[in-house]
């Protein structure tokens, strides 16, 4: 809503509290306005190596030696934000319609002259990424339907990033005239944004004064500043893994019925390296830990055109590298520490699967998958409450003028409460689930007729999972975040080898994403049903034009905060693409 959360002086007036004790809409006076302009430049190389060699020893016998290594530099020499203020009063919103609100702003709003120049950051940061592996795999055909294989491997994963910051407010790095809070903004610095269409009511403000960026950065020689390097965002991990793999695979008949499969065991010995700044200290975090993950398969084929299949295995999954260093940073404005954790435990489950597949005509499939998880840990973005005192970081960090640096600094509340966000070791959870798929040609109908040419195929997973999260003291039993109940998947198409159409829709259920903060109870995202089209067409047998259309409906993405109101966080839409191409083949 576009409402600075320290500011204490607003005078709310004509709100309405719904249901859900929201205050769905209201009147405000003493509320000022912020606009925004953002501006990122981004880069990326990336270098890339890797050589395979096969070598036959005997006719049973062979072996596959293959290693890599890469490197990607990701940087981003400039991330600046711009903001101007209209202190002006008057600012009325209505939230009734959840996903389209009334927003309306005050008089002034498309005015240079109402606002004035008050903050700016600019945020480079750059990020490396490296990666080194080496593997040797051996095979031994030891007997007709048995086989044994093997091998060894390394892997070196190397993250690190550093960042620096140009930030200021105004009056603080600059002189201001007596009362004023930034510098005066002028029809120069300026320029006038216009949202367009984007779905709001009528009655809504939709043009408003940004900041101009090449003006704006000039007029304060923005990036002529010494940029000052952020302690929380110089950060490092090195990640080594060493292991190897046994694995019998076999083929035989039980009960006059083909049974062909394999069962084997992998070993991963992780040696961890992490390293940030904590209370201004470069500290080293050196970790090990290791997992055994056997597996095993099996395919029975009760006829020719059927076929059981099983799994059992232990799975896991590492962390990401950027949440494994200690070390975070500080949002100044919104109160907020946000860190890392090198202890953070891998996701790691147990996964049972049972499938029954039907091949009841030549290229047509009827399925029918079960699967359960049995998961020990994974992990899960945490958020608790403290001061400024809790967290043990110097004063230092912060930026005079900012809300955090006058409350803590100059002592105006030194005793107000921050929001600690980091990641750590969710508890245990459950999953099982069905899935149901189905191609069809409908040359299965017809070999003769045009409607051999078309198809359609699908399928519809149903999931069901139970995790307890602890929430603000509190405990609530959700689904696994990040896991929608229902997801469907859909195509029908014609092909007659010259020409080719496919329609196809993609439904998901909502789910979760987090377990939310200030106060809230998680947040996640709607359902969506995005609908895609494909054309192609053979002109010769060199040439061929395509016709590719995605989100045709242009589907919105709408995010909520707090799972009992729903509040809109987001409602999002990226439009239709439609995409025309030719192809040549020589």
């Amino acid at each position: 809503m576009l409402l600075r959360s320290e500011e204490d002086t607003i005078d709310i007036s004509n709100y309405v509290i719904d249901g859900d004790n929201n205050v769905i809409s209201a009147e405000l006076d003493n509320a000022y306005v912020r606009t925004e302009r953002y501006h990122r430049e981004s880069e990326t190389e990336f270098y890339q190596i890797s050589a395979n060699i096969d070598h036959e020893f005997s006719d049973v016998f062979r072996g596959t030696l293959r290693g890599g290594l890469s490197r990607s530099d990701a940087d981003i020499p400039i991330e600046t934000s711009l903001m101007f203020d209209d202190r002006a009063d008057g600012y009325t919103y209505d939230y009734s319609d959840m996903k389209s609100p009334l927003l309306v702003f005050g008089p002034g709003i498309d005015d240079p002259a109402a606002f004035e120049f008050a903050e700016f950051r600019d945020r480079p940061s750059f990020l490396t990424n490296k990666f080194r592996t080496v593997a040797l795999d051996l095979e031994w055909d030891v007997a007709d339907g048995f086989q044994l294989a093997s091998g060894a491997f390394y892997r070196r994963f190397d993250f690190d990033t550093i960042g620096y910051r140009r930030d200021g407010v105004y009056c603080q790095e600059f002189d201001c005239a007596p009362g004023a809070t930034g510098a005066p903004v002028t029809d120069d610095l300026a320029e006038i944004f216009d949202l367009g269409d984007a779905g709001q009511p009528a009655g809504n403000t939709n043009s408003w004064v940004v900041p101009n960026l090449d003006a704006a950065t000039d007029f304060i020689d923005l990036y002529g500043r010494e940029r000052v390097l952020q302690q929380g965002e110089q950060r490092d991990v090195t990640e080594e893994v060493k292991g190897g793999w046994l694995q019998a695979n076999y083929e035989t008949s039980l009960f006059g019925m083909r049974v062909t499969g394999n069962a084997g065991i992998r070993y991963a010995k992780t040696d961890q390296t992490s390293g940030g700044f904590l209370s201004g200290t470069y500290l080293t975090v050196e970790r090990s830990y290791d997992d055994w993950l056997p597996a095993m398969n099996v395919n029975i084929f009760p006829a020719d055109n059927l076929i059981l299949r099983g799994a059992i295995a232990k799975v896991m999954t590492r962390p990401s590298l950027g949440s494994l260093t200690p070390g975070g940073s500080v949002d100044q404005f919104n109160f907020r520490i946000s860190s890392g954790n090198p202890y953070i435990d891998p996701y790691r489950a147990t996964n049972y699967d049972v499938a029954l597949e039907w091949y009841f005509a030549p290229g047509a499939l009827a399925s029918i998958a079960l699967f359960a998880k049995d998961i020990v840990s994974f992990p899960l973005g945490t958020s608790t409450e403290g001061t400024w005192a809790d967290s043990g970081l110097p004063t230092s960090l912060l930026t005079p003028g900012t809300p955090v640096y006058d409350a803590i600094v100059n002592g105006t509340d030194p005793d107000r409460e921050f929001e600690f966000r980091t990641t750590g070791n969710g508890p245990g959870a459950s999953l099982k689930g069905v899935e149901f798929g189905l191609n069809l040609p409908f040359s299965v109908f017809s070999e003769s007729s045009t409607l051999r040419h078309f198809g359609v195929l699908g399928n519809v997973t149903l999931i069901d999972s139970e995790v307890d999260y602890t929430v603000s003291g509190d405990v609530y039993t959700r689904p696994l975040l990040g896991l929608s109940k229902k997801s469907a998947n859909g195509t029908v198409y014609y092909d007659d080898g010259k020409l080719s159409i496919r329609v196809s829709a993609a439904y998901r259920g909502g789910y979760l994403t987090g377990t939310s903060g200030n106060s809230n109870i998680f947040e996640g995202f709607g359902s969506s049903l995005n609908l895609d089209a494909a054309i192609r067409y053979q002109v010769t047998d060199q040439i061929e034009v395509s016709l590719d259309g995605t989100n045709l409906t242009d589907d919105y993405r709408y995010r909520w905060t707090d799972d009992f109101a729903r509040r809109n966080y987001e409602n999002n839409h990226f439009g239709r693409v439609i995409m025309a191409g030719v192809r040549f083949k020589l």
